[in-house]
């Protein structure tokens, strides 16, 4: 039993109830950005915003 690796225990049972990898993943993140605070939170609003405009800028320039 010393060589129990809990976290493979649970992630095998998770993948078995039919849950994906990437499920897991997207949860793990909701459950992270939910312990952010408000102030947090709105940090990571402005920077998507920065990085979809900065992508929009590079998808303009590629149509050109």
């Amino acid at each position: 039993m010393g060589d129990f690796d809990a976290h493979k225990w649970f992630k095998k049972q998770y993948l078995e109830e039919g849950h994906t990898e990437d499920k897991m993943e997207r949860d793990q993140a909701i459950k992270r950005y939910d312990q952010l605070s408000d102030d947090d939170k709105l940090k990571l609003a402005k920077i998507q915003a920065m990085m979809d405009r900065e992508r929009s800028l590079r998808e303009d320039d590629l149509n050109e």
